[in-house]
């Protein structure tokens, strides 16, 4: 009996000593997976005064930034109808969602850019066509000029009056005047006895005024009239398209900022585009590397910020040698051999 209770201990105690032997010689248990940090997105706001899809300013930007938003690791918001007194507020929270970059879309908003900047070292202000700056507010300037300067070609050599007509809103505006004083040099490379028209109406906003603008230019023989703006632009637009259809003497319009022809087909024949996504992917770039100044970014044709809009079913009424003098002076402008000059204050 005791030999058989002794016998019954070490039965017990064998597996138990196997068990912990063979425990101690397997490997080692693989701990789960924890998952990886995920990196945080690039976020960037854009801040306009009015309706993002405008057909005008708010349209060009709006559409690079849907673009952008296609990025892997970039997220974009959106604010638009923002005043200028409620800018600082809009701006204000995006900062403390933490953005990283914040363009404020006119230049209107450089004071007030200005002001809550202060208030938020850490995020980056971006103010399209801006010339005031701080350590973490700069310009974003996306110049027309060269695009100007190619629809001027294209009006010098399209003119049969020899009249050419120029539609803006305020010649204290930079960006307004790079694009009128290029324009007006292009003419005059094509066409050297055009006579250039100009109307500074004093609004961005107001279509009539622009329609009246118009009139008064087509009553003077202007038979090309390129506009700078939306508003007033689209009143001259208006006025041309409706100087043809009476079947009178042919009135062609270049568009501003987005290629403006479905608003007149048969008027429209091209408008002067603003692009604006590569500069601000350059941007973002900038800011990652920790390398943002408080300056102007300039960016020009060769950097995808302007062009020409096609001609569309206006192609059949510009001449091959008129599309291949803009395709030259195009060519030639985006390889450097010609320089579309950046004039920033209206002469006189």
């Amino acid at each position: 009996m005791f030999a058989s209770t002794r016998l019954n201990r070490w039965l017990v105690r064998i597996p138990l000593a196997l068990g912990l032997l063979l425990a101690a010689c397997a490997p080692a248990a693989t701990p789960a997976p924890t998952a990886a940090p995920t990196a945080e997105p690039f976020k960037v706001a854009l801040i306009v005064t009015s309706t993002l899809a405008d057909g005008s300013w708010n349209q060009f930007q709006y559409e690079s930034m849907k673009e952008i938003e296609k990025t892997p690791g970039v997220k974009v918001s959106y604010s638009e109808n923002v005043a200028i007194p409620d800018f600082e507020r809009v701006a204000g929270d995006y900062c403390r969602q933490g953005y990283d970059l914040i363009i404020a879309h006119t230049f209107d908003y450089q004071e007030p850019a200005l002001k809550v900047a202060k208030t938020c070292p850490k995020t980056k202000f971006a103010v399209t066509g801006g010339w005031m700056f701080d350590t973490n507010v700069a310009g974003l300037g996306v110049w027309p000029c060269e695009g100007g300067y190619l629809a001027g070609v294209l009006g010098g050599l399209m003119t049969k009056t020899n009249k050419v007509g120029l539609i803006g809103g305020f010649n204290s505006a930079p960006t307004q005047v790079c694009f009128h004083e290029a324009f007006k040099q292009g003419v005059k490379s094509a066409n050297a006895n055009a006579d250039i028209v100009e109307t500074w109406t004093g609004t961005w906003y107001d279509v009539a005024i622009g329609y009246e603008a118009a009139n008064a230019q087509i009553d003077n023989g202007v038979d090309f009239i390129a506009i700078s703006l939306s508003g007033p632009g689209f009143g001259a637009i208006d006025a041309a398209k409706d100087h043809n259809a009476k079947g009178a003497s042919k009135v062609y319009v270049v568009g501003a900022f987005v290629d403006m022809n479905s608003r007149a087909p048969d008027t429209v024949i091209s408008s002067t585009i603003w692009l604006t996504t590569q500069p601000t992917l350059k941007l973002i770039d900038i800011i990652r590397q920790g390398k943002f100044e408080g300056k102007s970014y300039d960016f020009f044709m060769a950097d995808g910020s302007t062009d020409l809009a096609p001609y569309h079913q206006l192609d059949s009424v510009v001449p091959q040698d008129v599309k291949d003098k803009v395709a030259t002076a195009r060519q030639d402008i985006v390889s450097g051999k010609l320089k579309v000059p950046i004039v920033m204050k209206a002469p006189g």
